[in-house]
Protein backbone atom coordinates (compact mmCIF):
# COMPACT_ATOMS: atom_id res chain seq x y z
CA UNK A 1 0.00 0.00 0.00
CA UNK A 2 2.95 2.51 0.87
CA UNK A 3 4.29 1.68 -2.73
CA UNK A 4 1.26 2.09 -4.22
CA UNK A 5 0.75 5.86 -2.55
CA UNK A 6 4.66 6.31 -3.37
CA UNK A 7 3.87 5.40 -7.35
CA UNK A 8 1.02 7.47 -7.16
CA UNK A 9 2.48 10.97 -5.57
CA UNK A 10 5.61 10.13 -8.19
CA UNK A 11 2.94 9.75 -11.21
CA UNK A 12 1.09 13.59 -9.63
CA UNK A 13 5.07 15.21 -9.92
CA UNK A 14 5.57 13.70 -13.27
CA UNK A 15 2.43 14.98 -15.05
CA UNK A 16 2.93 18.37 -13.47
CA UNK A 17 6.37 18.78 -14.26
CA UNK A 18 5.21 17.75 -18.08
CA UNK A 19 2.18 20.45 -17.29
CA UNK A 20 4.32 23.08 -16.26
CA UNK A 21 7.18 22.45 -19.06
CA UNK A 22 5.03 22.70 -21.87
CA UNK A 23 3.28 25.74 -20.15
CA UNK A 24 6.86 27.48 -20.12
CA UNK A 25 7.70 26.45 -23.61
CA UNK A 26 4.56 27.88 -24.92
CA UNK A 27 4.71 30.93 -22.89
CA UNK A 28 8.08 31.34 -24.43
CA UNK A 29 7.02 30.74 -28.07
CA UNK A 30 4.07 33.36 -27.12
CA UNK A 31 6.60 35.88 -26.33
CA UNK A 32 8.83 35.47 -28.80
CA UNK A 33 5.90 35.66 -31.37
CA UNK A 34 4.79 38.79 -29.68
CA UNK A 35 8.24 40.29 -30.11
CA UNK A 36 8.77 40.24 -33.56
CA UNK A 37 5.01 41.61 -34.37
CA UNK A 38 5.97 44.47 -31.70
CA UNK A 39 9.21 44.88 -33.95
CA UNK A 40 7.45 44.47 -37.54
CA UNK A 41 4.37 46.22 -36.30
CA UNK A 42 5.39 48.84 -33.83
CA UNK A 43 8.51 50.18 -34.63
CA UNK A 44 8.97 52.28 -37.69
CA UNK A 45 11.34 51.07 -40.72
CA UNK A 46 12.82 54.51 -41.05
CA UNK A 47 14.43 54.33 -37.88
CA UNK A 48 16.43 51.49 -40.04
CA UNK A 49 17.17 54.07 -42.54
CA UNK A 50 20.88 55.39 -42.40
CA UNK A 51 21.86 51.83 -41.40
CA UNK A 52 20.03 50.26 -44.85
CA UNK A 53 21.74 53.60 -46.92
CA UNK A 54 25.88 52.86 -45.74
CA UNK A 55 25.18 48.83 -46.41
CA UNK A 56 23.78 49.66 -49.58
CA UNK A 57 26.75 52.26 -50.02
CA UNK A 58 29.17 50.12 -49.13
CA UNK A 59 28.44 47.39 -51.40
CA UNK A 60 27.86 49.27 -54.12
CA UNK A 61 30.85 51.89 -53.99
CA UNK A 62 28.47 54.29 -54.26
CA UNK A 63 26.54 56.54 -52.18
CA UNK A 64 22.94 55.51 -51.94
CA UNK A 65 20.06 57.37 -50.58
CA UNK A 66 16.82 56.26 -50.05
CA UNK A 67 14.69 60.04 -50.36
CA UNK A 68 11.22 57.91 -50.30
CA UNK A 69 9.35 56.41 -47.20
CA UNK A 70 10.01 53.02 -46.32
CA UNK A 71 7.20 50.44 -45.67
CA UNK A 72 7.36 46.96 -45.00
CA UNK A 73 4.47 44.22 -44.54
CA UNK A 74 4.60 41.70 -41.69
CA UNK A 75 4.16 37.93 -42.76
CA UNK A 76 5.64 34.22 -44.06
CA UNK A 77 6.30 36.40 -47.07
CA UNK A 78 7.87 39.75 -45.68
CA UNK A 79 7.10 42.62 -47.64
CA UNK A 80 9.57 45.22 -48.45
CA UNK A 81 8.89 48.70 -50.04
CA UNK A 82 10.97 52.08 -50.97
CA UNK A 83 9.08 54.99 -52.47
CA UNK A 84 12.12 56.62 -53.74
CA UNK A 85 16.03 56.48 -53.93
CA UNK A 86 18.95 57.15 -55.77
CA UNK A 87 22.62 55.80 -56.61
CA UNK A 88 25.19 58.33 -57.06
CA UNK A 89 27.24 58.77 -60.22
CA UNK A 90 31.08 57.64 -60.82
CA UNK A 91 33.50 60.57 -59.66
CA UNK A 92 33.96 62.84 -62.61
CA UNK A 93 30.38 62.07 -64.32
CA UNK A 94 29.30 64.55 -62.99
CA UNK A 95 26.19 65.55 -60.91
CA UNK A 96 23.28 63.38 -62.41
CA UNK A 97 22.88 60.25 -60.60
CA UNK A 98 23.33 57.23 -61.70
CA UNK A 99 20.03 55.09 -61.11
CA UNK A 100 16.92 56.79 -59.63
CA UNK A 101 13.63 54.70 -58.80
CA UNK A 102 10.13 56.02 -57.95
CA UNK A 103 9.18 52.55 -56.06
CA UNK A 104 10.61 49.62 -55.29
CA UNK A 105 9.13 46.61 -53.75
CA UNK A 106 10.29 43.03 -52.96
CA UNK A 107 9.08 39.98 -50.29
CA UNK A 108 11.52 37.82 -48.61
CA UNK A 109 10.14 34.60 -47.13
CA UNK A 110 10.89 34.13 -43.76
CA UNK A 111 10.92 30.98 -43.05
CA UNK A 112 13.90 29.70 -45.98
CA UNK A 113 16.13 32.21 -44.12
CA UNK A 114 16.60 29.42 -41.18
CA UNK A 115 18.49 27.18 -43.75
CA UNK A 116 20.68 30.20 -45.04
CA UNK A 117 18.30 30.73 -47.74
CA UNK A 118 17.55 33.68 -49.55
CA UNK A 119 14.21 33.76 -51.42
CA UNK A 120 12.87 36.84 -53.16
CA UNK A 121 9.47 36.14 -54.96
CA UNK A 122 9.16 38.86 -57.10
CA UNK A 123 11.19 42.88 -57.64
CA UNK A 124 8.48 44.83 -58.85
CA UNK A 125 10.15 48.33 -60.35
CA UNK A 126 8.37 51.47 -60.59
CA UNK A 127 10.05 54.43 -62.82
CA UNK A 128 13.55 53.51 -63.15
CA UNK A 129 15.70 55.77 -64.72
CA UNK A 130 19.12 55.02 -65.91
CA UNK A 131 21.92 57.90 -66.86
CA UNK A 132 24.72 55.31 -68.65
CA UNK A 133 27.72 57.41 -69.55
CA UNK A 134 30.71 56.55 -71.73
CA UNK A 135 33.84 59.01 -71.70
CA UNK A 136 37.50 59.59 -71.21
CA UNK A 137 37.75 58.15 -67.35
CA UNK A 138 35.53 55.06 -68.66
CA UNK A 139 32.16 54.01 -68.14
CA UNK A 140 29.98 55.26 -64.62
CA UNK A 141 28.30 52.10 -64.94
CA UNK A 142 31.49 49.96 -63.71
CA UNK A 143 30.80 48.89 -59.85
CA UNK A 144 33.77 47.86 -57.62
CA UNK A 145 33.70 44.17 -57.35
CA UNK A 146 31.77 42.90 -53.90
CA UNK A 147 34.16 41.39 -51.10
CA UNK A 148 33.09 37.26 -51.50
CA UNK A 149 31.29 36.62 -48.28
CA UNK A 150 32.16 33.74 -45.91
CA UNK A 151 30.70 30.16 -46.47
CA UNK A 152 29.31 30.77 -42.51
CA UNK A 153 27.52 34.23 -42.98
CA UNK A 154 26.89 33.44 -46.82
CA UNK A 155 23.47 33.01 -48.36
CA UNK A 156 21.78 31.47 -51.10
CA UNK A 157 19.76 33.67 -52.98
CA UNK A 158 16.40 32.85 -55.40
CA UNK A 159 14.51 35.50 -57.25
CA UNK A 160 11.58 34.62 -58.56
CA UNK A 161 10.84 37.03 -61.01
CA UNK A 162 11.20 40.65 -61.98
CA UNK A 163 8.65 43.61 -63.17
CA UNK A 164 9.88 46.64 -64.60
CA UNK A 165 7.08 49.27 -65.38
CA UNK A 166 7.69 53.26 -66.75
CA UNK A 167 11.49 52.82 -67.07
CA UNK A 168 14.07 54.55 -69.44
CA UNK A 169 17.74 54.41 -70.24
CA UNK A 170 19.85 57.20 -71.43
CA UNK A 171 23.03 56.18 -73.14
CA UNK A 172 25.71 59.16 -74.02
CA UNK A 173 29.36 58.42 -75.48
CA UNK A 174 31.22 61.51 -74.81
CA UNK A 175 34.28 60.30 -77.49
CA UNK A 176 32.14 60.33 -80.07
CA UNK A 177 29.26 62.52 -79.29
CA UNK A 178 26.81 59.76 -79.68
CA UNK A 179 23.51 60.03 -77.77
CA UNK A 180 21.05 57.03 -77.43
CA UNK A 181 17.60 56.34 -75.09
CA UNK A 182 15.12 54.13 -74.54
CA UNK A 183 11.56 55.55 -72.94
CA UNK A 184 8.32 53.86 -71.35
CA UNK A 185 10.88 50.47 -70.69
CA UNK A 186 9.14 47.53 -69.63
CA UNK A 187 10.31 43.90 -68.41
CA UNK A 188 9.08 41.00 -67.34
CA UNK A 189 11.41 37.94 -66.65
CA UNK A 190 11.24 35.54 -64.33
CA UNK A 191 15.18 34.22 -63.30
CA UNK A 192 16.88 30.80 -62.81
CA UNK A 193 16.31 28.93 -58.96
CA UNK A 194 19.75 29.04 -58.49
CA UNK A 195 21.84 32.39 -59.77
CA UNK A 196 25.34 30.76 -59.41
CA UNK A 197 24.13 27.49 -60.79
CA UNK A 198 26.34 26.55 -64.23
CA UNK A 199 23.42 26.84 -66.95
CA UNK A 200 20.81 29.54 -65.97
CA UNK A 201 17.34 29.39 -67.55
CA UNK A 202 15.09 32.69 -67.87
CA UNK A 203 11.71 32.36 -69.29
CA UNK A 204 8.53 34.50 -70.04
CA UNK A 205 11.11 37.43 -71.04
CA UNK A 206 9.57 40.25 -72.52
CA UNK A 207 11.05 43.80 -73.06
CA UNK A 208 8.83 47.00 -74.52
CA UNK A 209 10.45 49.66 -75.26
CA UNK A 210 11.16 52.86 -77.87
CA UNK A 211 14.72 54.10 -79.15
CA UNK A 212 15.84 56.53 -79.86
CA UNK A 213 18.97 57.92 -81.30
CA UNK A 214 20.91 57.53 -84.82
CA UNK A 215 20.56 56.07 -87.18
CA UNK A 216 16.75 55.76 -85.83
CA UNK A 217 14.51 58.08 -87.22
CA UNK A 218 14.03 61.00 -85.40
CA UNK A 219 10.69 60.00 -83.69
CA UNK A 220 11.86 56.26 -82.17
CA UNK A 221 10.77 53.18 -83.19
CA UNK A 222 9.06 51.07 -81.23
CA UNK A 223 10.30 47.88 -80.21
CA UNK A 224 9.15 44.71 -78.74
CA UNK A 225 11.44 41.47 -77.90
CA UNK A 226 9.96 38.00 -76.39
CA UNK A 227 11.47 35.37 -75.50
CA UNK A 228 10.06 32.07 -74.03
CA UNK A 229 13.15 30.50 -73.00
CA UNK A 230 16.75 31.61 -72.89
CA UNK A 231 19.46 29.32 -72.06
CA UNK A 232 22.88 30.63 -70.65
CA UNK A 233 25.56 28.05 -70.15
CA UNK A 234 28.30 29.87 -67.93
CA UNK A 235 31.00 27.27 -68.04
CA UNK A 236 30.37 26.40 -72.17
CA UNK A 237 29.92 30.15 -72.60
CA UNK A 238 26.83 29.53 -74.54
CA UNK A 239 23.65 31.63 -75.34
CA UNK A 240 21.10 29.44 -76.80
CA UNK A 241 17.32 30.58 -77.42
CA UNK A 242 14.85 28.29 -79.18
CA UNK A 243 12.42 30.72 -80.15
CA UNK A 244 12.64 34.39 -80.42
CA UNK A 245 10.02 37.35 -81.78
CA UNK A 246 10.57 40.67 -81.83
CA UNK A 247 8.31 43.77 -83.17
CA UNK A 248 10.34 46.54 -84.68
CA UNK A 249 8.04 49.37 -85.92
CA UNK A 250 5.70 47.95 -88.35
CA UNK A 251 7.94 45.19 -88.79
CA UNK A 252 7.75 41.48 -87.07
CA UNK A 253 11.01 39.21 -86.72
CA UNK A 254 11.54 36.26 -84.95
CA UNK A 255 13.31 32.83 -85.45
CA UNK A 256 16.29 31.02 -83.04
CA UNK A 257 19.87 31.45 -82.23
CA UNK A 258 23.07 29.63 -80.54
CA UNK A 259 26.19 31.70 -79.98
CA UNK A 260 29.07 30.54 -78.52
CA UNK A 261 31.62 33.03 -77.26
CA UNK A 262 35.07 32.55 -77.26
CA UNK A 263 38.52 33.01 -79.35
CA UNK A 264 36.39 33.62 -82.43
CA UNK A 265 32.50 34.47 -81.05
CA UNK A 266 30.43 31.83 -83.27
CA UNK A 267 26.16 32.52 -84.27
CA UNK A 268 23.74 29.99 -85.86
CA UNK A 269 19.80 30.32 -86.14
CA UNK A 270 17.29 31.26 -88.31
CA UNK A 271 15.84 34.29 -89.42
CA UNK A 272 11.97 35.57 -90.59
CA UNK A 273 11.19 39.22 -91.63
CA UNK A 274 8.03 40.12 -92.26
CA UNK A 275 6.96 43.82 -93.38
CA UNK A 276 4.13 45.25 -94.91
CA UNK A 277 6.62 47.97 -96.55
CA UNK A 278 10.63 47.76 -97.22
CA UNK A 279 10.23 51.52 -97.68
CA UNK A 280 9.09 52.13 -94.22
CA UNK A 281 11.35 49.63 -92.63
CA UNK A 282 14.22 51.35 -94.24
CA UNK A 283 12.69 54.88 -93.41
CA UNK A 284 12.83 53.30 -89.48
CA UNK A 285 16.58 53.80 -89.76
CA UNK A 286 16.49 56.84 -91.45
CA UNK A 287 17.00 55.27 -95.02
CA UNK A 288 14.96 56.98 -97.79
CA UNK A 289 14.38 54.58 -100.61
CA UNK A 290 14.38 56.34 -104.09
CA UNK A 291 11.39 57.37 -105.64
CA UNK A 292 9.81 55.11 -108.08
CA UNK A 293 7.52 54.65 -110.79
CA UNK A 294 5.06 52.64 -109.42
CA UNK A 295 4.16 54.22 -105.64
CA UNK A 296 3.50 50.63 -104.18
CA UNK A 297 6.61 49.39 -105.19
CA UNK A 298 9.13 48.62 -102.31
CA UNK A 299 6.59 47.40 -100.34
CA UNK A 300 5.63 43.96 -98.65
CA UNK A 301 8.68 41.67 -98.18
CA UNK A 302 8.94 38.62 -96.22
CA UNK A 303 12.60 37.23 -95.74
CA UNK A 304 13.47 33.56 -94.64
CA UNK A 305 17.00 32.01 -94.27
CA UNK A 306 19.31 30.26 -92.25
CA UNK A 307 22.30 31.76 -90.77
CA UNK A 308 26.01 31.53 -89.40
CA UNK A 309 28.28 34.08 -88.13
CA UNK A 310 31.96 32.93 -87.90
CA UNK A 311 35.25 34.99 -88.00
CA UNK A 312 34.27 37.65 -88.99
CA UNK A 313 32.01 36.49 -91.81
CA UNK A 314 28.01 36.07 -92.43
CA UNK A 315 26.52 33.33 -94.54
CA UNK A 316 22.73 33.11 -95.44
CA UNK A 317 21.78 29.79 -96.72
CA UNK A 318 18.10 28.76 -97.76
CA UNK A 319 17.68 31.97 -98.14
CA UNK A 320 13.89 32.77 -98.99
CA UNK A 321 12.80 36.72 -100.34
CA UNK A 322 9.60 37.85 -101.18
CA UNK A 323 9.96 41.38 -102.69
CA UNK A 324 6.37 42.76 -104.02
CA UNK A 325 5.69 40.04 -106.77
CA UNK A 326 9.14 38.58 -107.48
CA UNK A 327 10.35 36.00 -105.40
CA UNK A 328 14.34 35.37 -104.85
CA UNK A 329 15.84 32.02 -103.58
CA UNK A 330 19.21 31.28 -103.22
CA UNK A 331 22.73 31.45 -100.80
CA UNK A 332 24.24 34.39 -99.94
CA UNK A 333 27.90 34.85 -98.01
CA UNK A 334 29.31 37.51 -96.64
CA UNK A 335 33.46 36.70 -96.17
CA UNK A 336 33.51 39.92 -94.75
CA UNK A 337 31.99 42.87 -93.24
CA UNK A 338 34.36 45.18 -93.30
CA UNK A 339 35.57 45.57 -95.63
CA UNK A 340 32.60 44.25 -97.12
CA UNK A 341 33.30 40.88 -99.54
CA UNK A 342 30.19 38.92 -100.40
CA UNK A 343 29.50 35.59 -102.97
CA UNK A 344 26.48 34.93 -103.91
CA UNK A 345 24.02 32.54 -106.02
CA UNK A 346 20.74 33.97 -106.80
CA UNK A 347 17.61 33.06 -109.24
CA UNK A 348 14.51 35.45 -109.16
CA UNK A 349 11.05 34.08 -110.67
CA UNK A 350 9.62 37.53 -112.63
CA UNK A 351 10.93 41.20 -112.24
CA UNK A 352 8.72 43.93 -113.54
CA UNK A 353 11.64 46.58 -114.49
CA UNK A 354 9.06 49.12 -115.00
CA UNK A 355 7.53 49.22 -111.48
CA UNK A 356 11.18 50.69 -110.05
CA UNK A 357 12.16 53.33 -112.69
CA UNK A 358 12.01 56.90 -111.69
CA UNK A 359 8.69 58.55 -111.51
CA UNK A 360 8.31 60.42 -115.23
CA UNK A 361 7.33 63.66 -113.67
CA UNK A 362 10.46 63.87 -112.05
CA UNK A 363 13.58 65.60 -114.31
CA UNK A 364 15.83 62.72 -115.82
CA UNK A 365 19.28 63.02 -114.09
CA UNK A 366 22.68 61.86 -115.72
CA UNK A 367 23.35 58.77 -114.47
CA UNK A 368 26.76 58.49 -112.13
CA UNK A 369 28.46 55.32 -111.56
CA UNK A 370 30.30 55.24 -108.42
CA UNK A 371 33.50 53.58 -110.47
CA UNK A 372 36.27 53.60 -107.25
CA UNK A 373 33.33 52.02 -105.11
CA UNK A 374 32.67 49.43 -107.52
CA UNK A 375 36.28 48.22 -108.22
CA UNK A 376 37.29 48.78 -104.20
CA UNK A 377 34.03 46.41 -103.56
CA UNK A 378 34.80 42.71 -103.49
CA UNK A 379 31.71 41.06 -105.19
CA UNK A 380 31.54 37.78 -107.20
CA UNK A 381 28.10 36.02 -107.72
CA UNK A 382 25.54 34.94 -110.30
CA UNK A 383 21.77 36.48 -110.86
CA UNK A 384 19.41 34.49 -112.94
CA UNK A 385 15.89 35.94 -113.85
CA UNK A 386 13.60 33.57 -115.47
CA UNK A 387 11.40 36.74 -116.67
CA UNK A 388 11.68 40.52 -116.80
CA UNK A 389 9.66 42.88 -118.51
CA UNK A 390 10.59 46.42 -119.53
CA UNK A 391 8.43 49.01 -121.72
CA UNK A 392 6.31 46.00 -122.98
CA UNK A 393 9.24 43.91 -123.81
CA UNK A 394 9.75 40.59 -122.18
CA UNK A 395 13.37 38.31 -121.39
CA UNK A 396 13.84 35.22 -120.27
CA UNK A 397 16.89 32.98 -118.89
CA UNK A 398 18.92 36.16 -117.86
CA UNK A 399 22.22 35.31 -116.52
CA UNK A 400 23.83 38.48 -114.85
CA UNK A 401 27.54 37.84 -113.50
CA UNK A 402 28.83 39.66 -111.24
CA UNK A 403 33.23 39.26 -110.99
Amino acid sequence: RAAGAVRHQMARHVRRLIFWTTGVLLSLALLAALAIALLVWGVDPDVHRARIERAASQALGRQVELTGALRWRPGLDFQIESQGGRIANAGGFGARPLAIWQSLRFGVALRPLLQRQLVIDRIEIQGLRLALVRGSRGVNWSLPASTPASPDTQLALTVGSISLRDGAVDFSDATDGRAWSASQLELDVKLPLLLQAPVLVFSDLSIRSRLKGPPLQEAGVAVRLQLPRLEVDRQQRRLQAPEWRMTWDEASLGGAVVATAGDGPVATGRLRVQAPSLRRLLRSVSVDAPATRDSTALGPLVLDTDFRFEQGGLELTRLNVNLDSTRVDGVVNFAALAPLSVRFDLAADAVDVDRYLTPQDQPGKPLALPLAQLQALDAKGVLVVRRATMAGAAARGMRIDVD
